[in-house]
């Protein structure tokens, strides 16, 4: 519930370099705070033959098409509004800003209801992106878990194949928050 309620509009005010790489540093960390949390359970579970890895080979790989279709539909939505926000954003912000400006000459305590009203309508279109990109994070978050399943001989080739894989996805999941925020120059 904590997740439900926490700002995450403090990203957008970072350059996009740091954006980057803080959500790639993230999905890393994620990636390899399981892999080793995990690590002793699945040598226990595999045994010695690593007699799942082909069953966790083909569950990663039809869940990770299924986020990868889903990523690639959010990224196709993203992708055809991105031109024309920023003019619609700017559109809209003038005219709630003008309408604002209007109710603050209105005697009380209409004036403070309109506002308060604009206030909170105001929010509510901010509001609306985070909540959809929070279940793209949960599926990158189930896509990483995956790979804490197999058992490997080589400890060093599971740990690289885990890192690449979180840092793709930290990576996607980046792209797609840089993408929805078209009015942000990315240079703050």
């Amino acid at each position: 519930m904590v997740l439900a309620t926490m700002n995450m509009y403090w990203v957008y005010d970072l350059p996009n370099w740091v954006f980057a790489v803080l959500t790639v540093a993230v999905a890393i960390a994620i990636g390899l705070i399981g892999f080793y949390a995990t690590r002793k359970w699945v040598r226990r579970v595999h045994g010695e033959e690593h007699s799942h890895n082909d069953i966790v080979g083909f569950f990663l790989g039809t869940i990770g098409l299924y986020y990868g279709i889903t990523l690639g539909l959010v990224a196709v939505g993203t992708w055809q509004t991105f031109s024309d926000v920023d003019t619609k954003l700017d559109l809209e912000a003038s005219a709630l800003a003008a309408l604002y400006g209007d109710v603050s000459s209105f005697p009380e305590p209409k004036r403070s209801e309109l506002q308060t009203d604009l206030r909170e309508y105001t929010r509510r279109l901010i509001d609306v992106v985070w909540p959809l990109q929070r279940v793209l994070l949960v599926g990158a978050v189930v896509n990483i878990a995956l790979t804490w399943f197999f058992h490997m001989r080589s400890h060093s080739m599971h740990f690289w194949m885990t890192v690449m894989f979180s840092g793709l996805l930290g990576l996607l999941i980046f792209l797609l928050a840089a993408m929805d925020n078209p009015s942000g120059d990315g240079s703050a």
